[in-house]
């Protein structure tokens, strides 16, 4: 019997830990996805340096934010998604506006499709 508790309390550290870094994921996932959003924003407003300030910041802060991501994440599209993010402030920084609002939006999208991807529903299960 005591065994069956020890599987049980185990079972339970291992579900509270993939809940907590599915929810850590999404948050900031969802924080990138609004960088970009404000960068796009910015961009349109011609308000060049603001751009390039949140491009930079992404670009410093990705990998602290991405370093607690799940062990069993694709990392592949992850590293797709770090190549995007360094070309963002050099685009800006060489005036290249209209590969800067590709690329954003490639960067976006990159950024929702892995978010939807790691999602517990039934769809991703299957």
């Amino acid at each position: 019997m005591k065994r069956i508790y020890i599987a049980l309390a185990l079972l339970v550290v291992i579900a509270a830990s993939c809940i907590a870094t599915l929810s850590l994921e999404k948050r900031q996932l969802q924080s990138m996805i609004n960088m970009t959003h404000t960068m796009e924003d910015a961009c349109r407003r011609q308000d060049y340096t603001s751009a390039l300030e949140t491009a930079t910041t992404l670009k410093r802060d990705f990998g602290e934010r991405t370093k607690m991501f799940a062990m069993f994440l694709r990392h592949n599209e992850l590293k797709e998604i770090e190549e995007t993010v360094l070309l963002l402030p050099l685009y800006l920084e060489l005036n290249e506006i209209n590969h800067f609002l590709i690329d954003v939006s490639r960067c976006r999208l990159l950024l929702q499709k892995q978010l939807e991807i790691d999602l517990p529903i039934l769809q991703n299960i299957l």
